[in-house]
């Protein structure tokens, strides 16, 4: 009884390797491209951030796309590039990170969603805030098409750097 115990088990172990597929979810993401996206979005969204907050207009501009514009669930209408660049220029960021990005590839048209972390001069006071952002890239020029803006109902903390004395 034992001997053929131990044989079931072994018969069902080596099934289980002979396999061609894991089941799904299990190895990640069909394709590699994730990994490529998301570092080539996460670097576009940096470079957005650090020319808005050196106040680069000229490069602010290049990165937008025709028709740019900004929704907001804020506001009924949508903002145009020159009037979201304005807003921008008169409550400055002071620092700005990006986290939990994610990014959909579909034909020449990328999804990106990510959470942003700043902190900015309004009215002369340091105003610390977080914000859900989903931005819509044209992946050929990577020009920055329409922005959807959207303050979470639950902020999440900002993930602390470990310092190693915790």
């Amino acid at each position: 009884m034992r001997k053929m115990l131990i044989v079931i088990l072994a018969c069902i172990s080596l099934d289980a390797l002979s396999q061609p597929q894991l089941p799904p979810g299990v190895r990640g993401p069909e394709s590699g491209s994730a990994t490529r996206s998301v570092s080539t979005y996460l670097a576009l969204e940096r470079d957005l951030l650090d020319s808005l907050k050196d106040g680069n207009r000229d490069a602010v501009l290049q990165m937008l796309g025709d028709g740019f514009e900004v929704r907001s669930a804020v506001d009924v209408d949508e903002t145009s590039a020159a009037d979201w660049l304005q807003g921008e220029q008169r409550s400055p960021i002071k620092a700005a990170s990006v986290r939990n990005l994610s990014a959909r590839e579909f034909n020449d048209i990328a999804v990106v969603s990510f959470l942003l972390d700043s902190r900015r001069v309004v009215k002369g006071k340091i105003v610390t805030s977080t914000l859900y952002l989903i931005d819509i890239w044209r992946q050929t020029p990577h020009q920055l098409m329409a922005r959807y803006v959207s303050k979470p109902s639950h902020t999440m903390p900002i993930p602390v750097r470990p310092t190693g004395r915790e």
